[in-house]
């Protein structure tokens, strides 16, 4: 959609977007800005990210784990909001546990997906997430649920979904996991490997609802 995005690795403890999504290793990350942050400015965020494709810039999570457990909420907050200044979307991989830091960028948010795939353990953890959400404030509106790697022969169909966890599914990802499979560990984009898989499909439907945008054209011969 030739937007300016930034993806903001927010699993501060094992976040691994910077291994998907990059050959290079990342010299710095989101801790580098927080532990300079009276002078976080473009600038110095600019130096921290790294740029995944003309479009795409990656703020990676810290290597190790011990380093995030001194990033703060106020932090983050100027972190987001510099890097919601500097782009047109930003998006977030949080972990799915809640604290401080976590609670911050769901605030923050315009939407939240909520992924989920359809098992009986991972159901009853997005009803407890999704009834939590429910507490902080957080509307229908604002949450989206996801079903990742979903097929119809599912034990568990999306009305009985929606009645346990007390949310409507927005979408579902199809479940191609030979396709996902080769391009982690090959380490390509999915769209130069499987252009018209099922969950490039999705995943760009979705983005056209959020954005509000109708789908690009696909190019001809011509």
């Amino acid at each position: 959609f030739n937007r300016r995005c930034a993806f903001i690795d927010l699993d501060l403890q094992y976040g691994d977007a910077s291994f998907y999504m990059s050959h290079d290793v990342s010299k710095n990350n989101i801790s580098d800005l927080t532990q300079q942050i009276e002078r976080l400015d473009s600038k110095l965020l600019s130096s921290c990210i790294q740029k995944i494709s003309p479009h795409l810039n990656l703020l990676a999570a810290p290597e190790e784990p011990g380093v995030a457990l001194a990033i703060t909420a106020a932090q983050l907050e100027q972190v987001l909001a510099l890097a919601n200044r500097m782009h047109e979307s930003v998006v977030l991989d949080l972990d799915r546990n809640i604290d401080s830091v976590t609670l911050k960028a769901l605030d923050m948010a315009d939407v939240i997906y909520v992924v989920m795939e359809g098992t009986l353990p991972v159901l009853r953890n997005a009803k407890r997430l999704v009834k939590l959400f429910k507490s902080l404030g957080y509307s229908d509106e604002k949450l989206r649920l996801l079903v990742n790697k979903y097929q119809d022969k599912d034990l568990l169909d999306l009305n009985e979904i929606e009645q346990v966890v007390g949310l409507k599914v927005h979408r579902t990802i199809p479940n191609e996991m030979n396709a996902v499979n080769e391009a982690f560990n090959l380490g390509k984009p999915m769209g130069a490997l499987f252009p018209q898989n099922g969950v490039l499909k999705s995943l760009r439907e979705m983005t056209s609802e959020l954005l509000n945008e109708p789908m690009p054209k696909a190019r001809g011969w011509i």
